[in-house]
């Protein structure tokens, strides 16, 4: 199941990007008990009840996932700045065609 963009899953107000973090904080603990509740679907209860060290090396995995997503993310935003360079410098160096 693929998740969309939070522009497609969340309205966006006016002034959310300034507003106090912590004005969010309800959202955020909404989403994560969804992932819980999900997670129980899929697995059960099990996780409650699983050795330490594999829960150790579950939390392992996920760091590493976090960090590669954020690479991946990265990577993304710098092909767009790339390519805004390349469109700057092309706007900057040919003549615009006079309107018709």
């Amino acid at each position: 199941m693929s998740q969309g963009t939070a522009l497609e899953e969340h309205e966006i107000e006016s002034g959310d990007i300034l507003c106090d973090p912590l004005d969010k904080w309800d959202a955020f603990i909404g989403q994560a008990r969804e992932r819980m509740e999900q997670g129980r679907i899929e697995y059960g209860d099990r996780s409650f009840s699983r050795d330490p060290d594999a829960l150790l090396a579950e939390i392992q995995q996920e760091a590493l996932d976090l960090c590669n997503w954020g690479f991946v993310a990265w990577h993304r935003v710098e092909r767009m700045r790339a390519a805004l360079r390349m469109a700057s410098l092309t706007r900057d160096t040919q003549p615009c065609e006079p309107p018709k």
